[in-house]
């Protein structure tokens, strides 16, 4: 959902547990009031961020997840 969102030109900015929900094994990110446009000059910041976030948040869970690493395996 994140690369789909970046290929649409936007950065959700504030992805946490509290903005991803999941019904019948679908994600679905909300509160997108905040995103910012790829091209903007935060938006390497907001989208580290955003990893991050779902990073610590796997972690949590214990599931092994890179997904900087990821990410720009698939951005690339």
């Amino acid at each position: 959902n994140i690369m789909k969102l970046w290929h649409a030109g936007l950065v959700h900015g504030d992805l946490n547990e509290f903005n991803i929900l999941m019904k019948d094994d679908e994600l679905f990110f909300i509160d997108l009031a905040q995103a910012v446009p790829t091209k903007s000059p935060i938006a390497k910041e907001l989208i580290e961020r955003d990893l991050t976030n779902l990073e610590r948040l796997a972690k949590k869970y214990g599931i092994a997840f890179e997904a900087k690493k990821d990410f720009i395996k698939e951005k690339n």
